[in-house]
């Protein structure tokens, strides 16, 4: 004889909270993101750029020497996803786009794809390229040729054997 399983609703904290009376309406909720969106604007410049230099150091470092380990790769993948992150709030869908692969880059060496650190280094400057006022508003679809190269390199990555070091940490 099988047992039926109850299935009961539960109520968690947050559905209480958004269905209680009161609060601002979505369309007044959104038109406040959007104000505070537009509001870091000003700072995201320098935040990028800040974020781009240490991406940039992460990746000399892994660079410097002819066995990546896991914790530079680690490193720069955090900032490569911050980037991606905030870029697609902020609407650059071309920096979002660039560090996206080259975070997919820097995760598929981490989890035993190869590492070719030409490969890296094209995004990079590919990310260099995103930032500049002319390509800030452009999509991947903008710049078809740009977007195919960098996708055939990031299927590259995925495709070839383990070159990362997992015997060190630093």
């Amino acid at each position: 004889m099988a047992m039926q399983a109850k299935i009961f609703p539960v109520e968690t904290r947050f559905q209480q909270m958004a269905t209680r009376p009161g609060g601002v309406s979505r369309d007044a909720a959104l038109d406040m993101a959007d104000r505070a969106v537009e509001d870091m604007k000003p700072g995201f410049n320098l935040w990028l750029e800040e974020e781009l230099r240490a991406l940039i150091c992460a990746v000399d470092a892994i660079h410097s020497t002819s066995s990546p380990t896991l914790d530079p790769l680690a490193k720069a993948a955090t900032h490569s996803r911050a980037i991606h992150d905030v870029g697609a709030t902020m609407g650059l869908q071309l920096v979002t786009f660039v560090a996206e692969g080259l975070t997919g880059l820097f995760e598929a060496a981490t989890n035993g794809g190869g590492y070719e650190p030409n490969r890296t280094t094209c995004f990079v400057e590919a990310l260099l390229l995103a930032r500049q006022a002319p390509y800030r508003t452009l999509g991947p679809d903008d710049v078809p040729e740009l977007a195919r190269g960098l996708r055939m390199i990031t299927q590259l990555g995925a495709s070839e054997p383990n070159a990362v070091d997992r015997s060190k940490t630093a």
